[in-house]
């Protein structure tokens, strides 16, 4: 079977050189949407924590920081200071 051939000539108005393209008057831009801040308890920098949890679990952990109406970083942060305080070996 042979290929046709495309007539790239008439394809010219579809590419565009680079940095001469023009966005969509209705397209959105990134960068210009409101930016929700973050808000941290501590002065420490934040970093990533990466760790692989039964599906049912993330449900559960996501549902429980919404109800809660905190984000998952404070949930996390929370049940960490309350396991501490009931393992506390004083």
């Amino acid at each position: 079977m042979a290929r046709s051939q495309v007539d790239l000539s008439k394809m010219q108005g579809l590419l565009s050189a680079k940095g001469a393209s023009i966005p969509a008057s209705d397209a959105v831009q990134r960068g210009t949407r409101p930016v929700a801040k973050k808000t941290i308890s501590s002065n420490d920098d934040i970093v990533n924590l990466s760790f692989k949890v039964p599906g049912d679990f993330r449900k559960a952990f996501k549902l429980a920081a919404v109800n809660a109406g905190i984000t998952q970083n404070a949930l996390v942060i929370q049940a960490l200071k309350a396991w501490k305080e009931k393992h506390r070996e004083i």
